[in-house]
């Protein structure tokens, strides 16, 4: 468990949401979250016969980043994009402009950590403007967010 999760203001942040979410309409829930790619990982370790070495070859570009983008409903994946490079609050706007707002409904809560890019200017009403409401979770809960699975799949 990270260290600041058990900071006296944060388990009493994670105790409020768990309270919280019980009362809220699954239906309705929107769960984003973002993940990066770097086309240059390599492993370090390899398996190999007993007694032999493993000898391999990493490639010589310079690995780029890739952030991936989604959000999920109880039921299905949706608003999902990707781009070169991380998440910037002007990303994070046009995503929510061109992918996210078209997939959401009147009464739905979507519901992200706190990045800095999702408090960037103008989110809070984008959503609001589909009827919908922001939901943030607490720090340091990656755990609360289903989402998570997603990426670890």
């Amino acid at each position: 468990m990270p260290q600041n999760r058990s900071a006296p203001d944060v388990k009493a942040k994670r105790l409020h949401w768990k309270e919280l979410r019980s009362n809220l309409p699954i239906d309705h829930l929107v769960f984003l979250d973002e993940s990066g790619v770097n086309l240059g990982m390599i492993r370090r370790y390899g398996r190999a016969v007993g007694g032999k070495r493993v000898v391999d070859h990493a490639p010589l570009t310079r690995p780029r980043a890739t952030t991936l983008l989604s959000a999920i409903r109880v039921n299905k994946v949706i608003a999902q994009t990707s781009y070169p490079g991380g998440t910037t609050r002007s990303k994070f706007q046009q995503y929510v402009q061109e992918t996210l707002l078209p997939e959401l409904n009147p009464g739905d809560i979507v519901v992200m950590d706190n990045l800095a890019a999702h408090h960037g200017p103008g989110i809070a009403q984008m959503i609001a403007q589909a009827g919908a409401q922001i939901l943030y979770l607490p720090p340091y809960s990656p755990d609360f967010n289903p989402i998570e699975k997603l990426w670890s799949k």
